[in-house]
């Protein structure tokens, strides 16, 4: 039975694209828009000017290339005012405008095949294939985009206001393995919000008659998860949660504290040729193995493209992620550590620390250059009195941020209204076609407009969000956790 006999008033592809040129186009930019609509960890944090969400969006179809999205705004009023028959005119206050500008410039990706015909007689449909793919990478990069930019605008630019340490560390260095979130921590960060001035996504109205604010803890899973473990959190959940099923201790929910909406990323490794986890909790797999001691040069891909050419540590602290091609990032010099894990071998749950700069990675985030560590070095020489040092590793190997004494970290955002703004320009996910050898390759590409950066006031500060840093323990992907650190050696 053929389709037109079971939907006889159907209307073929073909069709539509033959009556309306523009209709592919159309088509493609709307599935475009239901991906990031449905699927975007953002997509219920964004909204307009005013909305009240950390993500804030405009679209300018003035802006091209390289120029600016501009939101102006006024600020509020300030002084004394006047009393009684004083004269009033010698104290009046100006009106106050001001502009945030967020550049935007063209972000393309494209994927290419070849011998439509070998596809046809797969029954695969090259082009539906392609907008999946393109529409998939382009929602993974606006949200890895907002994390990004947020989480190196607090370690790099702004930690005074915009990071806070478990523990109350003052340097990564410092971060011990049991500085792990508690419900203090979440209510601490809040009040520093509340301090700075931060808007928050809600307001609850209290019997009093007073306001409670209410803002986002944006985190991977593994950052909330220590809460579990934790009494004050878990008899709060025992005695003030429901009864039975729902309880969250069973649902694996996790509920408001303080007025803080907990949001758990559950994402973290995929069979993709590219970056692994998430910005807030980075991860690579060791591509060419370490037979030695003596070898720098990292790379990623693990043992599926070890000598593979994608952006496998571009989720690393100090690499130079961009966002337009005429950014000016801060300048990272610290020194930064990674922990390469053997998850197989011989040595199996063995690990070495090793460290680098911000000038050791490849342009494209597929290599990182080290400084291979010794065994007399701080986290290696406890590890070698645990018998858990070494520094061979197979291709597989898991690789982590950490600090000097061995510790994996990670990080979470703690949102407020407008804690980043995000501009659309004159094109949003505009489809662009290529042919080459007379239509036996091909290509399909994506090309949109945008830009992204966090939102300060006239202060200069990110009023709107916090950074929170903390001890990865216990690493998702470790089953032996390295050996820990207490804050002495």
């Amino acid at each position: 039975m053929s389709n037109s006999t079971l939907l006889p008033n159907s209307t073929a592809y073909a069709d539509l694209v033959s009556a309306d040129a523009d209709f592919r186009a159309i088509l493609w930019s709307r599935i475009f828009s239901q991906t990031f609509k449905y699927r975007s960890k953002w997509r219920h944090f964004t909204g307009p000017l005013d909305s009240g969400m950390p993500v804030i969006k405009k679209t300018d179809l003035t802006a091209g290339v390289a120029q600016d999205v501009v939101f102006n705004m006024v600020s509020p009023i300030g002084g004394q005012g006047q009393v009684g028959a004083n004269i009033l005119r010698t104290v009046t206050q100006a009106i106050t405008e001001h502009s945030f500008r967020v550049r935007v410039d063209v972000n393309r990706q494209g994927v290419a095949y070849n011998q439509l015909i070998n596809w046809l007689r797969k029954d695969m449909n090259p082009e539906q294939k392609a907008v999946e793919l393109l529409s998939d990478w382009a929602l993974r990069k606006y949200d890895d985009d907002i994390m990004v930019v947020l989480w190196r605008y607090a370690r790099a630019t702004d930690s005074g206001n915009n990071l806070i340490r478990i523990g109350g560390r003052t340097s990564k260095e410092t971060i011990i393995s049991t500085d792990v979130l508690a419900p203090s921590n979440v209510e601490q960060s809040k009040a520093r919000l509340m301090g700075l001035g931060a808007s928050p996504i809600a307001t609850d109205l209290v019997e009093s008659g007073s306001v409670c604010p209410q803002f986002l803890l944006y985190a991977p899973d593994s950052f909330l998860r220590p809460l579990r473990t934790n009494g004050t959190f878990l008899n709060t959940l025992q005695y003030g949660d429901v009864r039975g099923k729902d309880n969250a201790l069973f649902t694996g929910h996790y509920p408001m504290w303080d007025n803080n909406v907990l949001y758990a990323d559950e994402q973290y490794t995929s069979d993709v040729n590219g970056r692994q986890g998430t910005p807030l909790i980075p991860m690579a797999f060791l591509g060419t193995a370490l037979t030695d001691g003596t070898t720098t040069t990292l790379t990623g891909g693990g043992v599926t493209d070890p000598a593979g050419t994608s952006d496998y540590f571009a989720y690393f602290p100090g690499y130079p992620w961009y966002i337009t091609s005429t950014d000016s990032l801060p300048s990272e010099t610290i020194t930064f550590y990674a922990m390469i894990y053997n998850l197989s071998g011989a040595d199996l749950y063995k690990y070495e620390i090793v460290s680098y700069l911000a000038t050791g990675f490849d342009a494209t985030g597929k290599s990182l250059v080290v400084t291979r560590g010794s065994a007399s070095d701080v986290g290696n020489a406890r590890a070698l009195a645990a018998n858990r040092y070494q520094n061979t590793h197979p291709s597989g190997s898991l690789i982590v941020p950490c600090n000097q004494q061995g510790v994996p970290l990670q990080w979470a955002l703690h949102l407020g209204s407008d804690a980043i703004r995000y501009a659309i320009g004159n094109v949003e996910n505009q489809r662009a076609d290529q042919l080459d050898d007379f239509g036996m390759q091909q290509g399909i590409a994506t090309n949109t407009i945008r830009g992204l950066s966090v939102f300060t006031d006239r202060r200069n500060i990110a009023k709107n969000f916090q950074c929170i840093e903390s001890a990865c323990n216990p690493h998702p992907l470790m089953p032996s956790q390295p050996v820990a650190w207490t804050g002495s050696n």
